[in-house]
Protein backbone atom coordinates (compact mmCIF):
# COMPACT_ATOMS: atom_id res chain seq x y z
CA UNK A 1 0.00 0.00 0.00
CA UNK A 2 3.07 2.21 1.10
CA UNK A 3 4.62 1.78 -2.11
CA UNK A 4 1.55 2.18 -4.38
CA UNK A 5 1.32 5.53 -2.82
CA UNK A 6 4.81 6.65 -3.16
CA UNK A 7 4.46 5.62 -6.68
CA UNK A 8 1.08 7.77 -6.88
CA UNK A 9 3.11 10.98 -5.69
CA UNK A 10 5.69 10.65 -8.38
CA UNK A 11 3.57 10.33 -11.14
CA UNK A 12 1.37 13.86 -9.60
CA UNK A 13 4.81 15.61 -9.80
CA UNK A 14 6.43 14.57 -13.36
CA UNK A 15 3.36 16.18 -15.66
CA UNK A 16 6.89 18.31 -17.27
CA UNK A 17 8.42 14.85 -18.05
CA UNK A 18 5.50 12.31 -18.65
CA UNK A 19 3.02 14.58 -19.89
CA UNK A 20 -0.55 15.57 -18.54
CA UNK A 21 -2.24 12.31 -19.31
CA UNK A 22 -0.75 10.62 -16.09
CA UNK A 23 -1.38 12.38 -13.44
CA UNK A 24 -3.17 11.60 -10.94
CA UNK A 25 -6.33 13.62 -9.76
CA UNK A 26 -5.99 13.89 -6.20
CA UNK A 27 -2.45 11.63 -5.05
CA UNK A 28 -1.73 14.42 -3.01
CA UNK A 29 -3.78 12.97 -0.12
CA UNK A 30 -1.43 10.16 -0.43
CA UNK A 31 0.58 11.92 2.24
CA UNK A 32 -2.43 11.39 4.28
CA UNK A 33 -2.38 7.58 3.68
CA UNK A 34 1.18 8.01 4.62
CA UNK A 35 0.03 9.23 8.61
CA UNK A 36 -2.29 6.67 8.68
CA UNK A 37 0.40 3.94 7.84
CA UNK A 38 2.59 5.59 9.82
CA UNK A 39 0.87 5.62 13.14
CA UNK A 40 -0.38 1.76 12.95
CA UNK A 41 3.26 1.16 11.94
CA UNK A 42 4.92 3.38 15.27
CA UNK A 43 2.08 2.15 17.43
CA UNK A 44 2.69 -1.61 17.03
CA UNK A 45 6.95 -1.25 16.79
CA UNK A 46 7.57 1.00 19.21
CA UNK A 47 4.06 0.95 21.91
CA UNK A 48 4.91 -2.12 23.97
CA UNK A 49 8.98 -0.49 24.22
CA UNK A 50 7.02 2.82 25.44
CA UNK A 51 4.98 0.97 27.50
CA UNK A 52 8.22 -0.27 29.20
CA UNK A 53 9.52 2.90 29.45
CA UNK A 54 11.50 4.17 26.61
CA UNK A 55 11.76 7.80 27.26
CA UNK A 56 10.84 10.68 24.45
CA UNK A 57 13.91 11.68 23.52
CA UNK A 58 15.31 7.95 23.20
CA UNK A 59 12.73 7.15 20.69
CA UNK A 60 13.16 10.44 18.47
CA UNK A 61 16.99 9.39 18.54
CA UNK A 62 15.63 6.27 17.23
CA UNK A 63 13.30 7.94 14.42
CA UNK A 64 15.96 10.38 13.41
CA UNK A 65 18.22 7.14 13.32
CA UNK A 66 15.45 5.91 10.95
CA UNK A 67 14.64 8.99 8.61
CA UNK A 68 17.98 10.72 8.53
CA UNK A 69 20.30 8.95 6.14
CA UNK A 70 17.61 8.94 3.55
CA UNK A 71 16.66 12.21 4.16
CA UNK A 72 20.24 13.47 3.84
CA UNK A 73 20.80 11.54 0.74
CA UNK A 74 17.77 13.42 -1.01
CA UNK A 75 19.17 16.79 0.34
CA UNK A 76 22.34 15.65 -1.12
CA UNK A 77 20.27 15.33 -4.39
CA UNK A 78 18.50 18.37 -3.67
CA UNK A 79 22.39 20.70 -3.88
CA UNK A 80 23.08 18.84 -6.85
CA UNK A 81 20.20 19.78 -8.60
CA UNK A 82 20.87 23.43 -8.04
CA UNK A 83 24.27 23.09 -8.88
CA UNK A 84 23.01 21.71 -12.01
CA UNK A 85 20.60 24.53 -12.48
CA UNK A 86 23.69 26.88 -12.19
CA UNK A 87 25.26 25.45 -14.91
CA UNK A 88 22.27 25.15 -17.19
CA UNK A 89 21.41 28.90 -17.00
CA UNK A 90 24.80 30.49 -15.77
CA UNK A 91 22.34 32.07 -12.84
CA UNK A 92 23.96 31.80 -9.78
CA UNK A 93 22.47 31.02 -7.03
CA UNK A 94 21.68 33.67 -3.83
CA UNK A 95 24.66 32.23 -1.54
CA UNK A 96 22.77 33.75 1.39
CA UNK A 97 19.39 31.91 0.84
CA UNK A 98 21.04 28.47 -0.52
CA UNK A 99 23.18 28.95 2.83
CA UNK A 100 20.19 28.87 4.59
CA UNK A 101 18.42 26.52 2.70
CA UNK A 102 21.54 24.16 3.59
CA UNK A 103 21.51 24.65 7.17
CA UNK A 104 17.96 24.45 8.49
CA UNK A 105 17.99 21.33 5.81
CA UNK A 106 20.95 19.62 7.86
CA UNK A 107 18.60 20.43 10.97
CA UNK A 108 15.48 19.38 9.70
CA UNK A 109 13.78 22.25 10.04
CA UNK A 110 11.63 24.18 7.60
CA UNK A 111 12.00 27.45 6.33
CA UNK A 112 10.91 29.49 3.02
CA UNK A 113 14.23 30.29 1.83
CA UNK A 114 12.79 31.52 -1.24
CA UNK A 115 9.99 33.90 0.85
CA UNK A 116 6.74 32.80 2.33
CA UNK A 117 5.21 31.73 -0.94
CA UNK A 118 8.06 29.04 -1.74
CA UNK A 119 8.94 25.52 -0.81
CA UNK A 120 9.42 25.30 3.65
CA UNK A 121 12.06 22.87 2.24
CA UNK A 122 13.74 23.94 -0.37
CA UNK A 123 16.32 21.40 -1.76
CA UNK A 124 13.90 18.63 -1.34
CA UNK A 125 10.05 20.08 -0.96
CA UNK A 126 8.57 16.53 -0.12
CA UNK A 127 10.38 17.09 3.43
CA UNK A 128 7.75 18.82 4.95
CA UNK A 129 5.89 15.57 5.61
CA UNK A 130 8.89 14.26 7.03
CA UNK A 131 9.00 17.36 9.50
CA UNK A 132 5.53 16.64 10.53
CA UNK A 133 5.91 12.95 11.30
CA UNK A 134 8.60 13.47 13.76
CA UNK A 135 6.25 15.95 15.27
CA UNK A 136 3.55 13.75 15.54
CA UNK A 137 6.21 11.05 16.77
CA UNK A 138 6.95 12.95 19.61
CA UNK A 139 3.79 14.00 20.61
CA UNK A 140 2.82 10.40 20.59
CA UNK A 141 6.00 9.62 23.11
CA UNK A 142 5.36 12.59 24.96
CA UNK A 143 1.53 11.57 25.37
CA UNK A 144 1.91 7.92 26.00
CA UNK A 145 1.79 7.13 29.43
CA UNK A 146 -1.87 9.31 29.76
CA UNK A 147 -3.09 8.31 26.29
CA UNK A 148 -6.15 6.31 27.15
CA UNK A 149 -8.91 6.17 24.22
CA UNK A 150 -10.36 9.21 25.12
CA UNK A 151 -7.83 11.11 24.73
CA UNK A 152 -7.11 9.79 21.89
CA UNK A 153 -10.70 9.79 20.58
CA UNK A 154 -10.37 14.22 21.13
CA UNK A 155 -7.18 14.30 19.39
CA UNK A 156 -8.41 12.13 16.38
CA UNK A 157 -11.95 13.91 16.88
CA UNK A 158 -10.93 17.82 16.90
CA UNK A 159 -8.33 17.43 14.36
CA UNK A 160 -11.23 16.16 11.82
CA UNK A 161 -13.00 19.44 12.86
CA UNK A 162 -9.91 21.04 11.53
CA UNK A 163 -10.03 19.02 8.97
CA UNK A 164 -13.38 20.17 7.45
CA UNK A 165 -13.05 23.39 8.41
CA UNK A 166 -9.90 23.84 6.10
CA UNK A 167 -11.63 22.29 3.43
CA UNK A 168 -14.59 23.87 3.51
CA UNK A 169 -13.21 27.11 3.71
CA UNK A 170 -9.66 27.04 1.27
CA UNK A 171 -11.55 24.63 -0.75
CA UNK A 172 -8.90 21.82 -0.77
CA UNK A 173 -6.72 19.74 1.99
CA UNK A 174 -3.68 20.58 -0.75
CA UNK A 175 -1.32 22.57 1.84
CA UNK A 176 1.82 22.18 3.29
CA UNK A 177 4.65 22.52 1.41
CA UNK A 178 4.88 26.20 1.34
CA UNK A 179 5.84 28.66 3.71
CA UNK A 180 2.22 30.34 2.90
CA UNK A 181 0.24 26.81 4.01
CA UNK A 182 2.63 25.36 5.93
CA UNK A 183 -0.04 24.72 9.10
CA UNK A 184 -2.05 22.39 6.72
CA UNK A 185 0.36 19.81 7.57
CA UNK A 186 -0.76 20.10 11.21
CA UNK A 187 -4.18 18.97 11.05
CA UNK A 188 -3.25 16.73 8.62
CA UNK A 189 -0.57 14.80 10.17
CA UNK A 190 -3.04 14.87 13.57
CA UNK A 191 -5.64 13.02 12.34
CA UNK A 192 -4.10 10.87 9.96
CA UNK A 193 -1.06 9.45 12.38
CA UNK A 194 -3.14 9.19 15.82
CA UNK A 195 -6.06 7.63 13.58
CA UNK A 196 -3.19 5.01 12.61
CA UNK A 197 -2.17 4.74 16.41
CA UNK A 198 -6.02 4.23 16.53
CA UNK A 199 -7.07 1.82 14.37
CA UNK A 200 -3.78 -0.45 15.75
CA UNK A 201 -5.00 0.02 19.32
CA UNK A 202 -8.72 -1.51 18.10
CA UNK A 203 -7.51 -3.81 15.37
CA UNK A 204 -8.73 -7.25 16.97
CA UNK A 205 -11.66 -5.22 17.92
CA UNK A 206 -13.13 -4.30 14.93
CA UNK A 207 -14.98 -6.62 12.21
CA UNK A 208 -12.05 -8.82 9.98
CA UNK A 209 -13.34 -8.70 6.06
CA UNK A 210 -10.89 -11.10 4.17
CA UNK A 211 -10.44 -8.74 1.70
CA UNK A 212 -7.78 -9.65 -0.69
CA UNK A 213 -4.41 -7.42 -1.17
CA UNK A 214 -5.05 -7.06 -4.23
CA UNK A 215 -8.35 -5.10 -4.26
CA UNK A 216 -7.24 -2.88 -1.63
CA UNK A 217 -4.05 -2.00 -3.77
CA UNK A 218 -6.42 -1.24 -6.77
CA UNK A 219 -8.76 0.78 -4.81
CA UNK A 220 -5.75 2.81 -3.03
CA UNK A 221 -4.90 3.62 -6.51
CA UNK A 222 -8.00 4.29 -8.16
CA UNK A 223 -8.82 6.71 -5.18
CA UNK A 224 -6.03 8.57 -5.58
CA UNK A 225 -6.30 8.62 -9.14
CA UNK A 226 -9.77 10.15 -9.17
CA UNK A 227 -10.41 13.62 -10.46
CA UNK A 228 -13.42 15.00 -8.74
CA UNK A 229 -15.14 18.12 -10.62
CA UNK A 230 -13.97 21.43 -9.04
CA UNK A 231 -16.56 22.00 -6.70
CA UNK A 232 -16.65 18.22 -5.71
CA UNK A 233 -12.99 18.85 -4.53
CA UNK A 234 -13.14 19.56 -0.95
CA UNK A 235 -16.09 16.90 -0.67
CA UNK A 236 -13.85 14.41 -1.58
CA UNK A 237 -10.93 15.07 -0.25
CA UNK A 238 -12.62 14.77 3.12
CA UNK A 239 -14.37 11.38 2.23
CA UNK A 240 -10.94 10.08 1.40
CA UNK A 241 -8.77 11.30 4.48
CA UNK A 242 -11.98 10.97 7.36
CA UNK A 243 -13.29 7.49 5.47
CA UNK A 244 -11.91 5.89 2.90
CA UNK A 245 -8.84 5.38 3.77
CA UNK A 246 -8.79 4.84 7.14
CA UNK A 247 -11.32 1.76 6.30
CA UNK A 248 -8.68 1.13 3.35
CA UNK A 249 -5.80 0.76 6.10
CA UNK A 250 -8.39 -1.30 8.35
CA UNK A 251 -8.84 -3.79 5.71
CA UNK A 252 -5.38 -3.90 4.75
CA UNK A 253 -3.90 -4.79 8.80
CA UNK A 254 -5.63 -7.90 8.71
CA UNK A 255 -5.43 -8.83 4.25
CA UNK A 256 -3.26 -11.35 3.06
CA UNK A 257 -0.64 -11.42 0.17
CA UNK A 258 0.13 -14.65 -1.46
CA UNK A 259 2.99 -15.31 -4.26
CA UNK A 260 4.41 -12.73 -6.49
CA UNK A 261 2.16 -9.91 -5.02
CA UNK A 262 3.38 -10.26 -1.80
CA UNK A 263 7.04 -10.09 -2.75
CA UNK A 264 6.29 -7.23 -4.59
CA UNK A 265 4.24 -5.47 -2.41
CA UNK A 266 7.41 -6.25 0.03
CA UNK A 267 9.56 -4.91 -2.45
CA UNK A 268 7.78 -2.16 -2.93
CA UNK A 269 6.97 -1.36 1.02
CA UNK A 270 10.72 -0.95 1.68
CA UNK A 271 11.52 1.24 -1.51
CA UNK A 272 8.64 3.51 -0.83
CA UNK A 273 10.33 6.57 1.80
CA UNK A 274 13.51 6.57 -0.60
CA UNK A 275 11.35 7.03 -3.88
CA UNK A 276 8.97 10.03 -1.83
CA UNK A 277 12.57 11.56 -1.02
CA UNK A 278 15.31 11.17 -4.07
CA UNK A 279 12.28 11.83 -6.73
CA UNK A 280 12.00 15.55 -6.55
CA UNK A 281 15.12 16.56 -7.23
CA UNK A 282 15.91 13.62 -9.56
CA UNK A 283 12.53 15.55 -11.09
CA UNK A 284 14.65 19.00 -11.23
CA UNK A 285 17.60 17.37 -12.83
CA UNK A 286 15.45 15.20 -15.61
CA UNK A 287 13.54 18.40 -16.79
CA UNK A 288 17.36 20.43 -16.70
CA UNK A 289 18.43 17.78 -19.40
CA UNK A 290 15.24 17.41 -20.96
CA UNK A 291 15.64 21.65 -21.71
CA UNK A 292 19.10 21.33 -22.32
CA UNK A 293 18.41 18.48 -25.34
CA UNK A 294 15.20 20.17 -26.22
CA UNK A 295 12.83 17.20 -25.34
CA UNK A 296 9.08 17.13 -25.34
CA UNK A 297 7.43 15.81 -22.31
CA UNK A 298 6.47 11.94 -23.12
CA UNK A 299 5.03 8.75 -21.61
CA UNK A 300 8.26 7.05 -22.82
CA UNK A 301 10.52 9.39 -21.06
CA UNK A 302 7.62 9.56 -17.86
CA UNK A 303 8.25 5.38 -18.06
CA UNK A 304 12.00 5.90 -18.27
CA UNK A 305 12.08 8.65 -15.08
CA UNK A 306 9.74 6.05 -12.97
CA UNK A 307 12.43 2.99 -14.11
CA UNK A 308 15.71 5.21 -12.69
CA UNK A 309 13.84 6.48 -9.84
CA UNK A 310 13.05 2.79 -8.53
CA UNK A 311 16.28 2.01 -9.32
CA UNK A 312 18.11 4.41 -7.80
CA UNK A 313 15.79 3.86 -5.05
CA UNK A 314 16.71 0.51 -4.84
CA UNK A 315 20.18 1.55 -4.36
CA UNK A 316 19.93 3.83 -1.78
CA UNK A 317 17.61 1.36 0.54
CA UNK A 318 19.79 -1.62 0.53
CA UNK A 319 23.28 -0.22 -0.06
CA UNK A 320 23.71 3.33 1.49
CA UNK A 321 20.97 3.52 4.09
CA UNK A 322 22.09 0.46 6.06
CA UNK A 323 25.63 1.63 6.77
CA UNK A 324 24.82 4.91 7.44
CA UNK A 325 21.58 3.99 9.76
CA UNK A 326 24.51 1.83 11.63
CA UNK A 327 27.08 4.78 11.59
CA UNK A 328 24.47 6.89 13.01
CA UNK A 329 23.36 4.80 15.58
CA UNK A 330 26.76 3.95 17.24
CA UNK A 331 27.09 8.02 17.31
CA UNK A 332 24.05 8.71 18.84
CA UNK A 333 25.15 6.09 21.67
CA UNK A 334 28.63 7.22 21.76
CA UNK A 335 26.45 10.94 22.33
CA UNK A 336 24.30 9.45 25.01
CA UNK A 337 26.41 7.75 26.92
CA UNK A 338 28.72 10.57 27.09
CA UNK A 339 26.00 12.69 28.22
CA UNK A 340 25.04 10.28 30.80
CA UNK A 341 28.60 9.64 32.01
Amino acid sequence: MRGAAAMMVVLLHIPMIAGQQVKPGTAYLAVDLFFLLSGVVIAHAYGPRLSGGLTPKDFLVARLVRLYPIYAIGLGLGLLAVAAQWLATDAPPSILRLSLAVVTGLLFLPFPANGADGDVYTLNFPAWSLFFELAANLVLAVLWPRLSAGWLAAIIGVSAVCLIAMASIIGTMDGGTLGTNFWMGAPRVAFGFFAGVALYRLRDRLPRIAAPAWLILALVIAMLAYAPAAPLTAAYELFVVLIAAPVLVMLAIHARADGPLRSLAAWAGAMSYAVYVIHAPLRDIARLGMEKWSMQPSLWLGLAFVAVTMLLAAVVTTVLDPPLRVWLARRARSWSERKSG
